[in-house]
Order: structure tokens, then sequence, then C-alpha cells
């Protein structure tokens, strides 16, 4: 479920941020925009960032939950916020490890 306190629109930035925390690596800006080729999103590019509209963020959330369901289940996230908190946190505890950091932008 999608909160108020959470961000109206997702760029490639917090994708990365997502499949990084997911797969406890760091995931390329390119590997990001695979994701946008999926036909079921329709991502936009504006000023060269591609972006998910508000209503695709909680598509996005539901398509990382099936994808990766067993990295949810070991790490028990509840929802698109502790999954926002989670892949930030983790982003930043590891940014010196990190060829291009990831960062928060609230």
């Amino acid at each position: 479920m999608i909160t108020n306190s959470m961000p109206e629109v997702l760029t490639t930035n917090e994708l990365r941020a997502f499949l990084s925390f997911l797969k406890c690596e760091e995931i390329s800006n390119d590997k990001a925009l695979d994701v946008l080729k999926l036909d079921r999103f329709s991502a936009r590019k504006v000023r060269g960032a591609n972006y998910y509209a508000t209503s695709e963020i909680e598509e996005l959330y539901n398509y990382l939950k099936e994808r990766y369901a067993l990295h949810f289940k070991r790490r028990n996230i509840k929802d698109f916020e502790d999954l926002y908190e989670r892949a930030f946190d983790y982003c930043e505890k590891h940014r010196d490890n990190f060829y291009k950091p990831i960062n928060r932008y609230i």
C-alpha cells in the first residue's frame, strides 16, 4: 500500500536502490532501465530521467514483490514504504563500495 509520505514519482535512481538492496549488489543504471523495457510499465523520459507515474508505483512494487518473493520473505519487507527506507539505508551504508553511489533525494 502506498502512503502519502512516499514520493509521487519514482526515477531509475529509486529503482537502482530497490534492486541493489534486493540483490545485495550494486545495480547499474542500464540494468535498472531493463525493467522499463517490460511491457507492463510505461515509464516516461523527462530531461534525461526515466520515471514512473504515481499510478504505476504500486504496480512496480507488486512486480518486485512477485519477482523477488524469497528476498521479500527473508527480509520481512512489509510494504512499499518499508522497501523504500531499507533500500536507501542499504545503499547509504554501502556507498563506498559502489562505483556510482545511489543517493536518497527527498
